[in-house]
């Protein structure tokens, strides 16, 4: 079966769903490695969504360590004067590494001083609701011993780029879930996997998110499918 949909619509999700419901009695869905990885998925998933809020928000010179300080404009600056120069810090460490190990303990210390800081959390609520669900098991998922459970596998997002195979039985049957890229320039290899992976079935899936969107994107006024792309997986 070849799982394929516009970015974003939850392909990779429904592979996993489907690899959870049919794993055998007393098996684990996914290996040690699998976990592990995810692991690494989901503290990338906090850093991208921490290192898009930008840093000129934060007055490092009127925070205070108690977050007691009075500010100058109360109706703007009394939330954002109450951080502690802690998170300021580590947010600013953040932003300035290349990369995410997160096998490095301070990484990942830094990580949850910043979703620790109840007053950051309020402010930017809005930014931070792709990952809300790990900042309320923030003491579990930063915890040395963290091993992502079915749920936070779920929830973790990572980008697929070719094709990613999944294989599980069901009803007897032998199945294979291909789930294709959604980006513009992935589309183009949907015809090709059709061919070579000898695909039976077809399953295209659109986010609930976009029920109520048009045929056209907001931004240049073009279609989400071109009629070439439609027409090869006809």
């Amino acid at each position: 079966m070849l799982i394929a949909g516009p970015a974003g619509c939850g392909k990779t999700t429904i592979a996993k769903q489907m690899q959870i419901i049919n794993a055998p009695d007393g098996r684990e869905p996914f290996s040690d490695d699998q976990k592990l990885n995810y692991r690494d998925i989901i503290y990338n998933n906090i850093r991208n969504i921490l290192f898009n809020i930008k840093i000129e928000k934060f007055n490092s010179e009127k925070t205070s360590d108690t977050g007691s300080s009075e500010a100058r404009s109360p109706r703007k600056n009394t939330a954002r004067n109450s951080f502690t120069k802690e998170t300021v810090r580590s947010l600013n460490f953040i932003q300035s590494s290349p990369a995410l190990d997160s096998r490095d303990v301070q990484v990942v210390a830094a990580l949850k001083t910043i979703l620790s800081d109840r007053s950051f959390v309020t402010l930017y609520a809005h930014k931070l609701e792709p990952i809300s669900y790990y900042v309320e098991h923030l003491d579990r998922i930063f915890s040395e011993e963290f091993i992502p459970n079915n749920d936070d596998i779920l929830r973790a997002r990572q980008r697929t780029s070719g094709v990613a195979t999944t294989t599980l039985r069901r009803d007897k049957y032998d199945w294979e879930l291909h789930d294709v890229g959604g980006q513009v320039n992935e589309r183009r290899k949907w015809p090709e996997i059709l061919q070579n992976k000898k695909v039976m079935a077809f399953l295209f899936c659109v986010s609930l998110g976009d029920i109520d969107a048009t045929s056209s994107t907001a931004s240049g006024n073009k279609p989400m499918f071109q009629d070439s792309e439609v027409s090869a997986c006809r």
